[in-house]
């Protein structure tokens, strides 16, 4: 089967992490972030996550030398700082404190100008977490996640243009964690990527912060791309040349002229489109549903798969998948890519599932749900049903390709 993402040198799938770190350090093995034992307090836990932008800083470096526009490095932030805090909400945590990590090559990135811009993402994502009330809460009282500083380093000889990442401390009882304790009959309902909500300035593509290396190779022009030595991989591009016999950077189209297929943007700020903010989603969610609330999978490495991460012998039925964006639409036609591998690469406008207990959640209860999100201007809708698996957990889903299963069945 075709997989084009792979021959970019990328692995949706993140097999390797496992060699790094274990699971079983977590005081809730199925929770969608390792948790820890406070040692305060037996009561409380917490947790640590990192994390960045991907790819979105090359192709926004692209963007902004072909456009001149250098607000399109204010979504960065929001990027590095929503892929932090959506998985730690997720599991019930409030989030406390942010840390970033910049490393710029001063060579072809005017550093105090981009500092500035990236500054501007993190002051609206704040004010945005503000607004919502989002950070430690106890007794009524909430100080909203605070931005604690972090490093920024000169790495001219490692880094070719720019990257970010960050980190986040939060903290919880233990009582108010969503465990991930997915069980046979849950319902799974999805919340839209794309769109706008009533907290954006303008429409998002949906396009999140993953499958950015496909996304950008097959929307972007060689005749662009190549004339910029530090976007480059020359080996990576070699390697693409020979099996497919084209560039890494195989666009058609103009990728900086204004569509209407995707709500006036242009293919690049689709690309750049930065992750939807979560956060005032979820804080709604933990308010008011959180009795009935098994797991919150953000689908971001792994795509529509992500749920795998959750839950313990569940197989994950989706058959009423949320219509994608146009945006994946384009890139499955750019790539040839398999509708197999586009649900594991990318969320395909479904950002955000949540499970929900079928014991506890009648049908008034479910709409109530949908309906709190609905305010927030963010469409979404059942997709699915959670099953009794056969010793594993597993996902099947039904789309107009046909019907795929994940993990691959193997002979």
């Amino acid at each position: 089967m075709r997989d084009t993402y792979a021959d970019m040198g990328v692995n949706s799938q993140k097999g390797y992490q496992g060699k790094l770190f274990s699971k079983a350090q977590s005081i809730f093995p199925s929770s969608f972030v390792d948790i820890h034992q406070a040692e305060w307090s037996n009561s409380w836990c917490y947790a640590h996550v990192g994390d960045g932008a991907g790819s979105k800083p090359v192709r926004s470096y692209l963007h902004w030398k072909e456009t001149g526009d250098m607000t399109v490095f204010q979504g960065l932030a929001q990027d590095t700082a929503v892929m932090n805090t959506i998985d730690l909400m997720a599991s019930g945590l409030m989030p406390t404190s942010f840390i970033d990590y910049i490393s710029i090559n001063g060579f072809h990135v005017p550093k105090d100008m981009l500092l500035k811009q990236i500054n501007k993402g993190f002051e609206n994502y704040f004010s945005v977490l503000a607004k919502y009330r989002i950070g430690f809460s106890r007794e009524q009282k909430v100080t909203v996640t605070k931005f604690c500083g972090g490093e920024t380093a000169d790495l001219p000889y490692q880094t070719k243009t720019l990257d970010i990442a960050g980190a986040l401390f939060g903290i919880q009882e233990k009582k108010k964690i969503i465990t991930g304790d997915v069980q046979p009959g849950d319902i799974i309902i999805g919340v839209r990527s794309g769109g706008q909500t009533v907290y954006e300035d303008k429409p998002n593509s949906g396009i999140m912060c993953n499958g950015i290396t496909l996304a950008g190779g097959s929307t972007m022009p060689w005749e662009i791309a190549s004339k910029y030595l530090e976007v480059n991989c020359e080996k990576a591009d070699a390697l693409f040349l020979e099996k497919h016999n084209t560039h890494v950077y195989f666009g058609k189209d103009d990728p900086f002229v204004s569509r209407d297929d995707l709500q006036g943007l242009s293919l690049s700020e689709a690309i750049c489109s930065p992750t939807r903010m979560f956060e005032p989603v979820i804080k709604i969610l933990l308010d008011e549903f959180r009795e009935y609330i098994s797991a919150i999978v953000p689908n971001t490495g792994g795509g529509q798969t992500k749920c795998l991460r959750v839950g313990t012998n569940i197989h994950y039925i989706k058959t009423n998948l949320i219509e994608p964006d146009p945006i994946f639409g384009i890139i499955k036609k750019s790539t040839g890519e398999s509708m197999y591998n586009m649900l594991q690469d990318f969320n395909m406008g479904c950002g955000v599932d949540v499970i929900v207990r079928r014991s506890k959640t009648a049908t008034d209860d479910i709409e109530d749900l949908k309906d709190a999100i609905g305010k927030l201007g963010i469409d979404s809708q059942v997709v699915g049903k959670c099953e009794r698996s056969d010793g594993s957990n597993k996902v099947t889903m039904e789309t107009e390709y046909g019907t795929f299963e994940y993990p691959k069945k193997t002979a």
